[in-house]
C-alpha cells in the first residue's frame, strides 16, 4: 500500500477491498487523491504514528475505512498544513491508546462528516479529542463520538479574514467523555443541533480561552443543542462571548443548565 500510495497522481482514486492491512509505519495520501474503503477494510497500526496522514497536501479524500492501533500513538488519521480534505464515513477505534481519533493542524476548508471515533485515551492532561481541530477551519458534521478525553475540540480556531466562522460543529453526537462532549477554546465558530451527554468531570459545551491565548476569547453561536446528564453544566461560557437559544439542557449533575462565568485566568 505503501508503494502504490507513493506511486499515484492528482486525480487518482484508490480503492481497497473487504481485509485487514497492517503495518507499523504511518500511509501518506499525497494531493489530489482520493483513498476509498469498502466499509470493511481495516487498517491496523502497530507503529507510533498516525495510521494515515496527509500534510502539505490539497484535494485528499478518505472515505470508508475502519482504522486502529495497538500501541499509543498520538491519532489514528492526521491532517497538517492541508487544504479542502474530507474525511467521510469512517470508524476509528483509539484501543484506549490513542490521544486523538482525527487532528486536524494548521489547516484550512477541512471536512469531518459522518464518522464513528470510539475509545481515545481517557487522560486530561493530553488534551486529546475524538476530532481536534488546531489553528484550523472547517466542518465538523454528523460525527458519532464514544469515550475518551473530549468529543469534539476546537483549539485556537479562528478566521483568516472577515466574519466568517473558523467551525461550524453539527448534529454531532459525543457520549460518556472524561471531559467535555464539545470544547471551543479561543475559537470562532457555530455549535448547532448536537447531543451531548455524560461528561463526566466538566460540561456538555464549553466556551472558553485557551491557556495558551487568555487575551482571546472564544466567539460561539450554540443553538439548538441538547446537552444532558453532565456533571457540570450543560453549557457553560468562561470570559468568551456569544448568542446560546434554543437548547435543551437537562440533569445536569453540579451545576445550572446555562452557566455564564468569569474565567479567573482570564487577563480582563
Amino acid at each position: 500500500m505503501e508503494r502504490l500510495l507513493g506511486r499515484s497522481a492528482p486525480g487518482d482514486r484508490i480503492e481497497l477491498g473487504n481485509g485487514v492491512y497492517e503495518g507499523d509505519t504511518t500511509l501518506h495520501v499525497p494531493s489530489g487523491v482520493c483513498l476509498v474503503g469498502s466499509g470493511k477494510t481495516e487498517l491496523i497500526g502497530h507503529g507510533a504514528g498516525p495510521v494515515l496522514q496527509t500534510e502539505g497536501t490539497a484535494d485528499v479524500e478518505i472515505l470508508a475505512l475502519k482504522l486502529r492501533v495497538t500501541v499509543p500513538t498520538s491519532t489514528l488519521i492526521a491532517v497538517r498544513h492541508a487544504a479542502r480534505v474530507l474525511i467521510k464515513g469512517c470508524e476509528l477505534d483509539g484501543n484506549i491508546l490513542a490521544d486523538n481519533g482525527i487532528l486536524v493542524e494548521h489547516s484550512t476548508d477541512i471536512e469531518i462528516h459522518a464518522n464513528h471515533v470510539r475509545a481515545c485515551r481517557p487522560e486530561a492532561d493530553n488534551w486529546g479529542a475524538g476530532i481536534k481541530f488546531e489553528l484550523s477551519d472547517g466542518s465538523i458534521d454528523s460525527n458519532n463520538i464514544e469515550d475518551g478525553n473530549i468529543g469534539v475540540f476546537a483549539r485556537q480556531c479562528r478566521p483568516s479574514t472577515g466574519s466568517e466562522p473558523a467551525i461550524i460543529a453539527n448534529n454531532n453526537q459525543c457520549h460518556n467523555t472524561l471531559q467535555s462532549g464539545l470544547a471551543f477554546f479561543s475559537t470562532c465558530g457555530i455549535i448547532t443541533n448536537n447531543k451531548l451527554s455524560g461528561s463526566h468531570t466538566t460540561s456538555g459545551i464549553s466556551i472558553s480561552r485557551d491557556t495558551k491565548s487568555l487575551e482571546q476569547p472564544s466567539e460561539a453561536k450554540v443553538i439548538g443543542n441538547q446537552c444532558h446528564d453532565n456533571k457540570g453544566s450543560g453549557i457553560v461560557f468562561f470570559s468568551s462571548r456569544g448568542r446560546v437559544e434554543n437548547n435543551d439542557c437537562w440533569g445536569s449533575i453540579t451545576r445550572s443548565g446555562i452557566s455564564i462565568e468569569r474565567d479567573p485566568t482570564s487577563l480582563d
